[in-house]
């Protein structure tokens, strides 16, 4: 309403007084008008502002959370219990999963996800030393598998600092192997259902001794099957009985009938495991 529209009330024959409520009455009504039409369009952009939001903080929410649970690294320890440890890229537990009763005890008593890969280690190998598994005989083998070697470089310096730190807590000498191996290693010992350490390990004691029966070997510990492997070695270099344990047998003598009984080598056997007994050494040893 303009001017002129106030204007008849001074044609209007009323009290003064009656003309000033009845104005400011309308003037108030118009105001109130006015706010409601813009606390309406004010409405509509707040709701289109909070729905945008809630749309990137979802999409947000799924990324982060397919990043925290996607593996970027496996750790596997292996010394009687058998454990396997995903991590993702944070270098946080997704996963803890035992290879063997004993390895599903030592996990019952460690809790182990969401924790650094670091700490959950720790944990790990405090529980081994509770129960009594680090003896002058035992070995530790501890393996990563990760998809950066710069990620696998940090991880192996990590683990290494776990075992000294546990050695310190349980006041003992813990004999540890440390190292990395890579995918194929990784996949054939999951593929049999054992360690990546003990599934080299049986490839290299069937290397000098093929007659070695794989599933058999995957019940020895690693320090066994390391023992075996440098017997028949031994034994092989000083000419004494062969890797079986019976005595070599005589050379075959010139003009006589030569049979071919050398049997095929760990490399062209498909061998009695998943993957066949083939592949390099997927990575290297360090001796704690």
């Amino acid at each position: 309403m303009n001017r002129e529209a106030f204007g008849v009330f001074d044609r209007i024959r009323a009290d003064e007084e009656l003309k000033k409520k009845t104005a400011g009455y309308l003037r108030a009504r118009i105001r109130e008008g006015g706010k409601r039409s813009r606390s309406g369009r004010t409405g509509v952009r707040g709701f289109a502002a909070a729905f945008s939001c809630l749309a990137v903080l979802l999409v947000c929410g799924v990324v982060s959370w397919r990043l925290y649970f996607a593996p970027a690294a496996y750790i596997d320890l292996d010394i009687n219990p058998s454990v396997e440890l995903t991590v993702n890229r944070l270098g946080r537990v997704i996963h803890a999963g035992a290879r063997n009763e004993a390895g599903e005890d030592i996990l019952d008593a460690a809790d182990l996800l969401k924790k650094d890969y670091g700490k959950a280690v720790e944990r790990l190998l405090d529980a081994m030393a509770a129960e009594g598994y680090f003896t002058k005989d035992s070995l530790l083998c501890i393996t990563v598998q990760a998809e950066e070697q710069g990620r696998e470089q940090n991880m192996l310096s990590g683990l290494r600092e776990a075992v000294e730190s546990a050695e310190s807590r349980c006041r003992r000498n813990i004999a540890a192997d440390v190292y990395a191996v890579t995918d194929e290693i990784k996949h054939c010992a999951d593929e049999n259902q054992i360690s990546p350490a003990k599934y080299l390990a049986i490839r290299e004691l069937l290397e000098v001794e093929p007659d070695a029966d794989f599933e058999e070997c995957k019940g020895q510990s690693v320090r066994e099957l390391k023992r075996l492997a440098k017997e028949c070695r031994d034994s092989r270099e000083h000419g004494g009985t062969g890797g079986n344990g019976y005595p070599d047998e005589p050379p075959v003598e010139s003009g006589g009938e030569e049979t071919d009984d050398t049997p095929d080598s760990p490399e062209n056997s498909t061998g009695n495991d998943g993957c066949g007994v083939c592949g390099g050494h997927g990575g290297y040893h360090h001796g704690h």
